[in-house]
C-alpha cells in the first residue's frame, strides 16, 4: 500500500469513527441540510398553489402571496412525502449529533426558524383547508352571527362575500354544514382575523396565519430563554420544536388554531414547573436535599463546599 493510500485510509477511520468529532460533524451537517431542504420542499409547494394542498382562493392586493405553477397532484403528494421522510431523518439526526457531543450556536438555528416562520406566513394555507374553516366562523362573527348556530354554507347562501369565496368544491361536504366547535378563545382569533381581512377569504387566513406564527415564536423565544443554561436540551428543545419541518408544515404553513392551545399549554406547563423548582429549593439559603441523596452526605458535600455541589442540588450526581 504506497504511503498516500495509507493516509487516506486513515483518515477515512477517524473520520468514521464512532465518536470522533468529524464524524459528528458530519451528521450535524446532513440534520441541517435535510432540514433545509425539507422546509424549502414546503415552500415551494405552498406559494406554487392552488394544487392538491393548496386551496383555490381568490387574490387579495397583499399576504398571501402565490405564484400558480399548476402542480399535479403526484407530483405534490410525492415532493410533500419526501419533506416530511427528509425532515424527519434530519431532525433524528440532529438529535443524534447532539447526543455525540455536537454544540453549534444557538442563534443560526433561531434566526432560521424565524425566517422559515415569515415566509410560511405570507403564503397561502397548505395542508388543510381548517384556515378557511376559521375564516367562515370569524366572518359569521364580525356580521353579527353566531358561529355555533351558523355553518359556512348557511353564509354562503345568506350573499355574504366572504361566503361566496368558500371553494366548497375543495372541503369535505360534512364540514360545510358543520358549526364552529372551538372555544372562545379561538372564536376571538377568528374574529380578530375576520375583522382586519374585511371581505377578502385569502386576506383573513393571512391574519389567522400570522396570529398562528406569533405565537409559534413566542414559544421558541419562550423555550430559548428557559433552557439557555443548558445547552444540550436548548438544542433539543429547537430541534423538535422550532426548526421542525412537520411542526412548521401542521401549525405554521397550515395557520392551524391548534398553534394556541400549543402555546397556552406550554405557558401552563412552565408555570407549573416553576413553582415546582421554587417548592424544592425552599428559601434562599436553605436548599432541601434531593429525595434520592442522603441528608449526611448532602450536608458533607454542599455545606463542606465540596467540588460538585452545583451538581448535587440539582440532582444530577449523587
Amino acid at each position: 500500500m504506497s504511503d498516500k493510500a495509507g493516509v487516506e485510509a486513515t483518515s477515512a477511520a477517524r473520520v468514521n469513527r464512532p465518536g470522533s468529532p468529524e464524524f459528528t460533524r458530519l451528521i450535524g451537517w446532513l440534520a441541517a441540510a435535510a432540514i433545509a431542504a425539507a422546509t424549502l420542499i414546503m415552500i415551494v409547494i405552498s406559494a406554487a398553489g392552488p394544487n392538491v394542498s393548496v386551496p383555490a382562493m381568490r387574490r387579495a392586493s397583499g399576504p398571501p402571496w402565490w405564484h400558480a405553477l399548476h402542480l399535479t397532484a403526484t407530483f405534490v403528494t410525492v415532493s410533500l412525502w419526501a419533506a416530511m421522510t427528509l425532515g424527519c431523518a434530519g431532525v433524528i439526526a440532529g438529535l443524534v449529533a447532539i447526543t455525540r457531543g455536537a454544540r453549534p450556536p444557538a442563534r443560526p438555528i433561531i434566526a432560521a426558524a424565524f425566517l422559515a416562520v415569515m415566509v410560511l406566513t405570507v403564503l397561502p394555507p397548505a395542508g388543510s383547508t381548517d384556515s378557511i374553516s376559521y375564516a367562515a366562523s370569524g366572518r359569521t362573527a364580525v356580521i353579527g352571527h353566531s358561529p355555533y348556530v351558523m355553518t359556512p354554507l348557511q353564509l354562503q347562501r345568506s350573499g355574504d362575500p366572504v361566503g361566496r369565496q368558500i371553494p366548497f368544491g375543495e372541503i369535505p361536504s360534512s364540514w360545510t354544514n358543520t358549526v364552529s366547535v372551538y372555544g372562545p378563545v379561538a372564536t376571538a382569533a377568528e374574529w380578530t382575523a375576520a375583522e382586519l381581512g374585511g371581505t377578502s377569504l385569502a386576506r383573513i387566513t393571512f391574519w389567522l396565519k400570522l396570529e398562528e406564527a406569533v405565537a409559534f415564536g413566542a414559544v421558541i423565544l419562550a423555550l430559548d430563554r428557559m433552557l439557555r443554561s443548558d445547552p444540550e436540551m436548548r438544542l433539543r428543545a429547537h430541534l423538535l420544536w422550532s426548526v421542525n419541518p412537520l411542526v412548521l408544515w401542521a401549525l405554521v404553513a397550515a395557520g392551524h388554531l391548534d398553534m394556541l392551545a400549543a402555546a397556552v399549554s406550554f405557558v401552563g406547563l412552565t408555570v407549573v414547573l416553576s413553582r415546582r423548582a421554587g417548592k424544592r429549593t425552599g428559601p434562599p439559603g436553605r436548599a432541601e436535599p434531593p429525595d434520592h441523596l442522603p441528608q449526611d452526605v448532602y450536608r458533607e458535600r454542599v455545606v463542606g463546599g465540596r467540588p460538585g455541589a452545583a451538581e448535587v442540588v440539582s440532582g444530577r450526581r449523587s
